[in-house]
């Protein structure tokens, strides 16, 4: 768990910090030395100038200093009141050392299983005492007060006496089964008779099996006292113990280890396993003089755990963990590290320090050697070969001997180094600063949000324990340096990673764990059962999606041997047009749709073709979501070449006009469908073609059974030249626009012969399959700023007006929605994956029925902020990341507290971004009227625009919920992958929390096979067409396509939307009783909830069973005031809703109650 924010309050200054006080100190000196001056004042100046500049150069700014001091609280212990487990440890030293001399014998049975398990007889085991420890002393953070909340422990270094051993003992897990033999006997007697503590547990050490260590957990003190923390007895030996010499890295210490033909295998990680144990003691000395040199370095150690934890960090037991960052950063306190970190430094200078460490030194290739306190090491030019070779990472100890970072893998080091990068951009970057702090310190990053790609293998290791070897793949330790299940992950890592090459910038197979605690007596702790789950960060789309992988040269035989092998039936020999013959594994992808999906063909050839002896299956996550946005089983976004062309040949057409008054200069995309954001973009109709006879592909279409009868249109912005006999009168700029549209198609018609209807705002161009909606823009048009109208559910709801919200003022705010428009491309541009991730939003948002809530505009800005603004991640390449982040971000932001700032282009000042919190913090003070989910950009730095009055502090909870259970579900498919008909689940909405369904007739909708889960599923009611239903209204009669084109044109609806017009209808009506929720994307009914009035009327009784006496509202009849009368709404919901309203049905079958 992270650490918890706490919100500093008004002007009190924070407690002094080690960092402030350092600060404070050097500013003072540098105070001290300009004496000279001209009076109190200018020194005054001088003085506040220079903090101002200590604070600059010391931390990212004021805010992020205050910031990092308020959680330093939170995650640091206060030490003074740590009695109660100082106590306990003093209890636990006087219990060890007072064990008796000989001690207690030690029964094999002890650790029966755990002994058979390592192929340790129980012979070797006999006649074994338990001693007395050799030394007991307390390592670690605790001893350097640096214990970073929540994790709290204590680690007491138990050393086991050189007598306990024979000489021999390093070899075939002798020394691992006494030493589990001692520890158990410690455990036996600590549970029997020290009081101190209440219970005791055996745990791996850093996720061995062949290493327990013995957690205590401290009871009450005498006054009653408890404390979190827990004692972890880890036992050691004497460097003395056993020959060293014989624990190097190439030597064979586990004699069954050998290859096929009987020759002995080196065993590095078993001979460290033991190495380790010797030089613990010595290295919390080695920290805790690091921590003695330099005062800030305590504080940075607990700042760079929280970070590491807030990456999963400290889940993986492969990773680098609390303990090597600190002895990291102690080696950077050292002349071998460079002194990079100093004396004086502050806090966040170290943690930056260590961060550029992490990011930029390469440890791979070279590693990190220690030296003593005194600069010392032992190490040679023959023991740094050795190390090198035989482990992924080096971090030795000063002797040379010990590799400290033995368990961290390649590709948890490149993790570590990719997150360090992106750590130091958020604290370079001039952006804001909280969203630096919370990217850094407050977000979690999980595993299934980390990456953009995710690969599952079930295998045969979904056992509990190690099993005998097999041929293949050695599963016991008894015969393998490490455990089967390792062996197994790291073999799929690496094929995952040599399959995918240049396409992947990162491949991190997650490291299963172990059981938690075990009993010795039953054997090895238990691998976590499951899948192996291998996480990818993908390059640029046109490398990671690209359609081959170019191999070597034919002249190279090797190589290209090598490259068929791997790749098999998919290797093929092509010539290329620059001459060269080389191997190459093409992938065919006939449907760009489906070009995302590349990756996914890759590693299941990949991972099919060489594991295959896997009884599972392999599951990769990339295409699970792709149904929710196809039509008719394909998905409509492969016409978007042919879209954008058809909208560059109007664009020519248009600025190619002679014949009009003012020319046209400028063709601007203003629909979603043209910035590749809308969920369904219009496929080419067959009579929206130009000229007479449509083409041989559109004459087919219309001899098939089905026509659409509806066309979306896409909007189009027109500028014209300047000039000065525009009029100012509303009126007649609107009758002046109107006529220059009419001459546009009018123009259009005679010079292209294209089709067009005209409108009095707009003109539908039907050219190339498609219906352009083209507007003119006037800058200084009058009609440009009018108010947003009410929302429903509030006071002045019922009036006259659209209850769109802002409606009125942002459909006809043509230059705003062209800005919108440029945004959009902007961010597609430079991210291919924007598109598709806002059609999987939008198509959430949708489902979920908050259509009227959230507008387009303000999901494309959400989703927007999560590719410019990615915080601790990196932007996502794959629609499926894409969705997580956007429900992550749409349920984890603190919209009561703080704004979210979309800046595409970085256009906004220091002094900007203060306005918009400024601008926020007034909103916050009248909540009524102020938006829920703030939303700011340079050009709306207020959040008046797409969130304006909606959603209401109601609607944003309900979308806050419901993204949070989805993201919890994608998440868990993610990890588990348990079903694959669950991945939709995330889109399903459920209808019991409305009052009352408002049920459509799904052949009166103008898209029906958009629905994806139809009411009747839900309810559990056959809906069949009845007599006297109208015929269908997606599709043209046949009648009339017999009749002729022109005839068939005329019954065409561009931009026909009957169910919007439904629910804007009775929220005009009913706006102040009824709040209607849609689904505009395809959804057979509506969602009804009674207001609050609603609710306060029935519970007083006013008006029920009395008739609605309504209000004048477009023609319709009305009085004073209008009691509430549910039956009365209800029917006269279904009468303005004839022909489209199937039925009302009641889910809570009473009348509504006050909540």
């Amino acid at each position: 768990m992270g650490a918890k924010r706490k919100q500093p309050s008004g002007e009190t200054a924070p407690a002094v910090t080690n960092d402030e006080a350092r600060a404070s100190a050097e500013g003072n000196g540098k105070n001290a030395q300009h004496v000279a001056g001209n009076g109190v004042k200018e020194k005054k100046e001088r003085g506040s100038n220079e903090d101002l500049k200590q604070i600059q150069a010391t931390f990212k700014s004021s805010l992020f200093r205050l910031q990092v001091t308020e959680m330093l609280k939170e995650v640091t212990v206060d030490y003074s009141k740590a009695a109660v487990i100082g106590g306990a440890l003093q209890a636990l030293k006087i219990f060890l050392d007072s064990i008796p001399e000989p001690g207690a014998p030690l029964s094999p049975n002890l650790v029966s299983g755990y002994a058979a398990a390592l192929g340790v007889p129980a012979a070797k085991l006999q006649g074994l005492r338990l001693m007395r420890p050799a030394r007991v002393e307390v390592v670690g953070s605790f001893v350097g007060k640096t214990v970073a909340k929540p994790v709290q422990n204590v680690d007491v270094a138990v050393e086991i006496p050189k007598a306990f051993f024979h000489e021999k003992d390093y070899l075939n897990h002798r020394y691992h089964a006494k030493r589990a033999l001692y520890l158990a006997g410690l455990a036996k007697i600590l549970e029997a008779e020290c009081k101190a503590f209440e219970s005791a547990k055996v745990v791996p050490f850093r996720g061995d099996a062949r290493k327990p260590i013995l957690v205590l957990t401290p009871g009450k003190s005498e006054t009653g006292a408890t404390t979190k923390f827990v004692v972890r007895i880890i036992p050691t030996i004497d460097q003395g113990t056993f020959d060293t010499v014989k624990l190097a890295p190439k030597r064979n210490n586990l004699r069954n280890a050998k290859t096929e033909s009987g020759e002995p295998l080196p065993t590095p990680q078993y001979s460290n396993s033991i190495l380790e144990d010797m030089g613990l003691a010595e290295q919390s000395k080695l920290l805790q003089s690091a921590l003695a040199t330099c005062p800030a370095l305590g504080e940075a150690i607990v700042l760079l755990k929280v970070w590491a934890r807030q990456r999963g960090f400290h889940d993986a037991p492969d990773a680098v963990n609390g303990f090597l960052l600190s002895m990291l950063a102690a080696h950077l306190t050292s002349a071998a590290g460079g002194r990079k970190i100093g004396a004086h430094m502050t806090t966040y200078q170290i943690f930056k320090v260590v961060l550029n460490a992490l990011a930029h030194v390469p440890m791979l290739e070279k590693g990190v050697f220690l030296t003593d306190a005194s600069g010392h090491t032992d190490v040679t030019s023959a023991k740094r070969a050795a190390l090198l070779a035989a482990f992924d990472v080096v971090i030795a100890d000063p002797s040379g001997r010990v590799n400290l970072a033995a368990r961290v893998t390649k590709s948890a080091a490149a993790e570590l180094a990719r997150e360090a990068t992106r750590g130091l951009a958020l604290l370079v970057a001039d952006g804001d600063d909280n969203e630096a702090f919370d990217a850094l310190f407050m977000t979690p990053v999980a595993f299934a949000e980390r990456f953009d790609f995710y690969v599952r293998v079930t295998t045969s290791s979904g056992v509990s324990r190690d099993e005998p070897s097999t041929p293949d793949v050695p599963d016991a330790l008894t015969s393998s340096d490490v455990s089967s299940f390792r062996t197994e992950e790291d073999r799929i890592e690496l094929l995952v990673a040599q399959g995918l090459g240049e396409r992947a910038l990162l491949v991190r197979a997650r490291r299963r764990g172990l059981e938690p605690s075990w009993q010795l007596e039953k054997g090895l702790p238990a691998a976590a059962e499951g899948s192996v789950l291998v996480g990818v960060s993908l390059a640029e789309p046109d490398v990671a999606f690209r359609l081959a992988d170019v191999g070597p040269s034919a002249d190279d035989k090797e190589a290209a041997k090598k490259f068929r092998d791997f790749w098999g039936p998919k290797a093929e020999l092509r010539r290329f047009r620059d001459g060269l013959i080389a191997e190459t594994a093409v992938w065919d992808c006939p449907d760009p749709t489906e070009r995302h999906l590349v990756v996914e063909r890759v590693v299941r050839h990949v991972l099919c073709r060489h594991l295959p002896t896997v009884p599972g299956k392999v599951d990769v996550v990339a295409g699970q979501l792709d149904e929710v946005l196809q039509e008719n089983g394909t998905d409509p976004a492969g016409v978007m070449p042919t879209l954008l062309d058809a909208f560059t040949k109007l664009s020519k057409r248009l600025r190619g006009l002679t014949d009009l008054p003012l020319k046209v200069v400028s063709v601007q995309p203003l629909s979603a469908a043209l910035c590749h954001t809308a969920v369904f973009p219009p496929q080419p109709h067959p009579l929206a073609f130009d000229g007479e006879k449509p083409p041989p592909e559109a004459a087919e279409a219309l001899r098939s059974k089905k026509v659409p009868a509806c066309l979306d249109p896409l909007g189009v912005l027109l500028t014209l030249e300047g000039s000065g006999r525009w009029p100012d009168a509303p009126a007649a700029v609107r009758k002046m626009k109107t006529a220059f549209l009419l001459q546009i198609a009018k123009s259009l018609r005679d010079n292209h012969s294209v089709h067009v209807i005209a409108a009095e705002d707009a003109v539908d161009v039907l050219t190339d399959g498609f219906a352009f909606r083209l507007a003119l823009f006037y800058e200084k048009d009058p009609t440009r700023l009018r108010k947003p109208g009410p929302v429903p559910g509030t006071s002045g709801a019922n009036l006259n007006g659209n209850t769109e919200p802002a409606a009125v003022s942002l459909e006809s705010d043509l230059l705003l929605r062209s800005t919108h428009a440029n945004l959009l491309q902007a961010v597609q541009g430079q991210h291919p994956a924007f598109g598709a991730t806002v059609r999987l939003a939008k198509r959430w948002v949708s489902n979920h029925k908050f259509s009227a809530a959230l507008r387009d505009e303000a999901v494309e800005l959400l989703v927007a902020s999560l590719f410019v603004h990615p915080g601790p991640y990196v932007a996502p390449r794959t629609r499926v990341a894409g969705l997580l982040r956007f429900l992550s971000c749409l349920s984890s932001h603190d919209w009561a507290n703080l704004p979210l700032i979309v800046d595409v282009n970085s256009d906004l000042t220091p002094a900007d971004r203060e306005n918009i919190q400024a601008a926020f913090q007034r909103s916050r003070k009248q909540p009524a009227t102020g938006p829920a989910l703030f939303l700011a950009t340079p050009h709306d730095p207020e959040s008046a625009t797409w969130t304006n009055k909606r959603p209401t502090p109601g609607e944003l909870r309900r979308l806050v919920a419901y993204a949070r259970s989805s993201a919890a579900l994608l998440s868990q498919q993610i990890a588990d992958h348990s079903d694959d008909d669950r991945w939709q689940s995330a889109f399903r909405t459920p209808l019991g929390v409305y009052e009352f369904l408002v049920l459509l007739r799904r052949d009166a909708l103008p898209h029906p096979q958009r629905t994806l889960f139809p009411a009747e599923e839900a309810l559990g009611t056959d809906h069949r067409k009845t007599k006297g239903e109208a015929p269908s209204a997606a599709w043209l009669p046949r009648s009339a396509l017999n009749k002729g084109h022109d005839v068939a044109r005329q019954g065409l609806l561009v931009g026909f939307d009957p169910v919007t017009l439904l629910r804007q209808e009775v929220e005009e009506r009913f706006g102040e009783y009824v709040v209607l929720s849609q689904d505009k994307h395809g959804a057979d009914a509506l969602g009804a909830t009674w207001t609050a009035k609603a609710k306060q009327a029935a519970l007083d009784g006013i008006g029920i069973g009395k008739p609605v006496k309504r209000r004048k509202v477009q023609g319709v009849e009305k009085g004073g005031p209008s009691p509430f009368d549910e039956a009365s709404i209800l029917q006269a919901i279904k009468s303005v809703g004839k022909g489209l309203v199937r039925d009302v049905h009641l889910v809570k079958a009473t009348a509504p109650k006050a909540s």
